[in-house]
């Protein structure tokens, strides 16, 4: 069955976008808090001179980010930061103007699930695809859009039955919405989004709310 071309977005700069994927077989992407942190670490490595983080989830055997790719000029100034002998084929074709910005986050992606694959399936004593399929990315496409998109992804371990409240799952972003630390993800642009943080907070309640009533029907 062919895939609906919504789910494959080409990753634009500037652009927003839900990005998902799933294991093989519903198999454990994390068998271990040290295998989320890993994954985490490694998401921020391979694509954070691309891209900025609004929220994230991590599920036992996926995951989601909300994300806004940066721009090409960003993309140029965080290659230009690597060694030469390091640039991948299409990261040159990218600074040299042979290639698309969409062509260098696609491989950044890629390659950002080898690298995690690869060591997760060393650690596990496994072998084969983690991943299910190429990875899915949705385009967001308006405030309305974002709004439902990061209460969805927050609420997501809820609608899975894995917690209650949304609010006691660690790994999810959620704590550092609630945080007064300094943070990755673009916590005061989500709230500005949802008009102030309150809205977020209870836009999230609602979702909650509306979940818990589906299970106890």
């Amino acid at each position: 069955m062919p895939i609906n071309p919504i789910y494959k977005a080409d990753l634009e700069a500037g652009k927003f976008y839900h990005v998902c994927n799933v294991t093989n077989n519903k198999d454990l992407l994390f068998k271990n808090d040290a295998n989320r942190v890993f994954f985490l670490q490694r998401f921020d490595d391979y694509l954070s001179y691309l891209l900025d983080v609004y929220t994230w989830c991590l599920i036992p055997n996926h995951f989601h980010f909300l994300i806004k790719m940066k721009t090409a000029e960003d993309a140029v100034n965080g290659l230009l930061k690597l060694r030469e002998d390091k640039l991948t084929k299409t990261e040159r074709g990218f600074l040299e103007g042979e290639l698309q910005f969409t062509d260098l986050s696609l491989q950044a992606f890629t390659r950002f699930f080898q690298s995690y694959s690869t060591s997760f399936n060393r650690a596990h004593s496994r072998k084969g695809n983690l991943f299910y399929s190429s990875f899915s990315r949705v385009h967001v496409k308006d405030d309305h859009h974002f709004q439902r998109t990061a209460v969805y992804i927050h609420t997501n371990p809820v609608k899975h039955g894995i917690i209650d409240d949304y609010r006691d799952y660690r790994w999810s972003s959620w704590r550092d919405f609630m945080s007064a630390r300094k943070v990755k993800v673009k916590r005061e642009e989500t709230y500005e989004i949802f008009g102030g943080k309150q809205a977020f907070i209870t836009a999230h309640d609602i979702r909650q709310s509306f979940l818990l009533h589906d299970f106890h029907m």
